[in-house]
C-alpha cells in the first residue's frame, strides 16, 4: 500500500475543454458519438502545411517519418548540405541521437537534440535553418525558433560513459565520444519521440494504424487545441488501444453497497495472437447468477481454422451467425449492473474490446473479478461461463471490480444463433422486447444449426415484433454471404418457424471442381502440414515435391499475385 496522488488539471489543453474531454475518452478507450465526429472533422488527407508556419507531423513508424522528411527536404530549393559526425572510443552500447551523415538545407525544419548551456533551446525545440557558415572550428548553422529568436548552432559532443566502482561509491568513466550537429530533420517525428512535446500545430498521420497501447492518446495530446490539429485520416475504433491493467490499478476497490449481481463470460476463439491481430470469438456465452444464460455463435469473418474439430463448429453454422458487434447489441443491455467474473478476465474483456473496435464499435468495458487459481473447464462457451460462475461462488476476491454500464442506444437490430436450445434466457421487466428477442433467437438458432423445430406458441405482441426483427436480421445475414446448400435448407426451415420469407436476393455458393483447378502450371502454396489416409503427417517440403512432380508450381507465400 502506498499513497496515491490524483492530478486533476490538464494544463496543455487548458483553454480547450472539448479537446480535454475527447482526450479523456481516448485515454479510457471509449470515444463515443459526437466526440468522435468532432475529432474526425479535423481530418484532411490533402492538407499541406504552409511553408511559413511550424507544423509537426507525428506518425507511428520510423518508415513514415523518414519518407516524410525526405520528401520535404527534396521540395526545398538550393543545395543539399552534408555534415559528417566524428566518433572515437568505445561506442558499442551507444545509440547516436543523430545519424552519422546529416543531410539538410537552408529552410529545413529541424528539432534540437540537446539542452543548450545558454538556455537558448532545449532538447525537443523545433526550429528552421536560416543560414549556414563556417569558422575555424567547423560548421555554424543559424536556426530560427518559433518565438522569433535565433541561435548559432555548432557541433556538440555526446560523451559515452560506463559505471565504475571506486572506494565504495559508484562513478562514471568516459570511454568514447560522438560529435555532430545537435539537430535532425523534423517535419515529421515518431509518436514515441514526441512524448513531452507541447505543440500548437500538429498533423497526425495514422497510416498503418496504431500498434501500441496509448499511442493515439500520446499523438493527439501533444496539440494544445482542436484548432491546431489536422488528421491525415479519421480516427477509427480500432485505433483506441488501452491497457486494462492500468485502469484496474487506478480504480479504487468498489464499495459494497447493496446486493451485487454477477455474470461470467465464456468464449471460444479462432486465430492466433499477433502484433496487429488477435484471436476472434466464434462462440460467446454469458451465464448469469440467477441461472439464466445467453449464448450465440459468432461469425468471425475469417477462416475457422480447427473450430470444427476442436469445438464442433462448421462453416455452415457461422454463415448466418451475427458478428460480435451485432450480437453485442442484443446482449449488452442484459449485462448492465452485472460484474463480470472469470479467469484472465482482463484478457477476456480486452479481446472483446479489441474485436468490437475492429468492427467499428466502441463501448466501455468494466473491470471484472479475477478468479486467481481457479480452473475453468468446458468444451462449449456456455460450459466455460458456468464453470467460471461456480468458481466465483467459492471466492471472495472483489478488489478493483466494477459492473457493466448501461449501453448507449444503437440503431442496429440483431439476433443470436445459439447451440443451447434448452437454456433459460434472461428476462428483464424493463426490456420486454429484448427478452422476447432472446427467446425467439434461441428457438431459431436451433433450426439454423440443424436441430429440431420447436412448436410455435401463440405470440404476444412482443414476440411477434421479435420474430420480425429476427427475420430482418436473417435476411441481411443471408444476403451478405454465398450460401451453402446446407445453409439454404436450414433457412427454409427457419422461414416456417418465423412465418417470413428469408431467401429473396440470396446467392447460392457454386462449388468448384478441384480437378478443374489443379491443372498443369497452376501456382499453389502449402501453409502447414497434412495427414494422409494412414494417419501419417506429411510435411510441407514433401507436399511441394509431390506438387512439382504433378506439374504444379509451388510458391512460398499466399498472395493474390503469387497464387492461383
Amino acid at each position: 500500500d502506498f499513497p496515491t496522488v490524483s492530478l486533476t488539471t490538464v494544463f496543455r489543453q487548458l483553454g480547450d475543454d472539448r479537446m480535454t474531454a475527447i482526450l479523456n475518452e481516448i485515454r479510457e478507450g471509449v470515444l463515443l458519438g459526437h466526440a468522435q465526429e468532432q475529432l474526425n472533422a479535423r481530418a484532411d488527407k490533402d492538407f499541406v502545411p504552409p511553408d511559413d508556419e511550424f507544423w509537426l507531423t507525428l506518425a507511428p513508424t520510423n518508415r513514415l517519418v523518414t519518407a516524410r522528411n525526405r520528401q520535404q527536404l527534396e521540395r526545398l530549393p538550393g543545395d543539399e548540405l552534408v555534415h559528417h559526425a566524428k566518433a572515437s572510443g568505445d561506442l558499442a552500447l551507444f545509440d547516436p541521437p543523430v545519424e552519422e551523415t546529416l543531410r539538410f538545407k537552408v529552410g529545413a525544419q529541424v528539432m534540437m537534440l540537446n539542452n543548450d548551456q545558454g538556455n537558448r533551446w532545449v532538447n525537443g525545440t523545433v526550429g528552421r535553418v536560416v543560414g549556414v557558415g563556417y569558422d575555424r572550428y567547423g560548421a555554424v548553422v543559424e536556426v530560427e525558433f518559433p518565438d522569433g529568436t535565433s541561435a548559432d548552432v555548432t557541433p556538440f559532443t555526446w560523451e559515452v560513459t560506463r559505471p565504475v566502482a571506486s572506494g565504495g561509491s559508484l562513478g562514471r568513466e568516459v570511454v568514447g565520444a560522438y560529435t555532430q550537429l545537435p539537430f535532425k530533420l523534423a517535419w515529421a517525428i515518431t509518436i514515441h519521440k514526441s512524448q513531452g512535446q507541447t505543440l500548437d500545430r500538429v498533423v497526425v498521420d495514422l497510416t498503418g494504424g496504431m500498434f501500441s497501447t496509448g499511442q493515439l492518446y500520446v499523438a493527439l495530446s501533444r496539440c494544445t487545441s482542436l484548432a491546431g490539429l489536422v488528421l491525415k485520416r479519421p480516427v477509427l475504433a480500432k485505433d483506441l488501444k488501452t491497457d486494462r491493467r492500468i485502469a484496474r490499478f487506478l480504480r479504487n476497490p468498489t464499495d459494497a453497497v447493496g446486493t451485487r449481481r454477477y455474470c461470467a463470460i465464456g468464449m471460444l476463439t479462432v486465430g492466433d495472437e499477433g502484433r496487429m491481430s488477435r484471436p476472434r470469438p466464434v462462440e460467446l456465452a454469458v451465464a448469469f447468477d440467477d441461472g439464466t444464460a445467453v449464448t450465440t455463435l459468432i461469425n468471425p469473418q475469417r477462416d475457422l481454422a480447427d473450430a470444427r474439430k476442436a469445438f464442433g463448429i462448421s462453416v455452415s453454422d457461422v454463415l448466418l451467425a451475427p458478428t460480435l458487434r451485432e450480437a453485442w447489441a442484443v446482449i449488452a443491455p442484459m449485462l448492465a449492473g452485472r460484474t463480470p467474473v472469470g479467469v484472465n478476465v482482463d484478457e477476456q474483456l480486452g479481446l472483446l474490446d479489441f474485436e468490437l473496435k475492429r468492427l467499428g464499435y466502441v463501448t466501455a468495458m468494466p473491470l471484472g473479478v479475477e478468479l486467481r487459481g481457479a480452473r475453468i473447464a468446458g468444451r462449449t462457451a456456455l460450459e466455460r461461463a458456468r464453470s467460471a460462475l461456480e468458481a466465483h461462488r467459492l471466492t471472495e476476491s472483489e478488489a478493483g471490480s466494477s459492473a457493466f454500464d448501461e449501453p448507449e442506444a444503437v440503431e442496429m437490430s440483431g439476433l443470436l444463433v445459439s447451440r443451447d436450445s434448452t437454456v433459460a434466457t434472461p428476462v428483464a421487466d424493463h426490456l420486454p422486447g429484448l427478452s422476447a428477442l432472446m427467446r425467439i433467437s434461441r428457438d431459431v438458432g436451433t433450426v439454423l444449426l440443424g436441430g429440431p423445430s420447436s412448436p410455435r406458441d401463440d405470440d404476444t405482441g412482443w414476440e411477434a415484433a421479435a420474430r420480425q426483427s429476427v427475420a430482418d436480421q436473417l435476411r441481411t445475414a443471408a444476403a451478405r454471404v454465398q450460401l451453402t446448400e446446407e445453409a439454404v435448407t436450414r433457412l427454409k426451415r427457419a422461414e416456417e418457424l418465423l412465418g417470413a420469407e428469408l431467401l429473396c436476393g440470396t446467392e447460392l455458393l457454386v462449388e468448384d471442381d478441384i480437378n478443374d483447378i489443379l491443372t498443369e502450371g497452376v501456382r499453389i502454396c502449402f501453409t502447414g502440414t497434412a495427414q494422409d489416409p494412414a494417419g501419417r503427417i506429411v510435411e510441407r517440403d514433401e507436399m511441394e515435391r509431390m506438387a512439382t512432380a504433378a506439374g504444379l508450381l509451388p510458391v512460398k507465400t499466399v498472395t493474390k499475385t503469387r497464387c492461383d
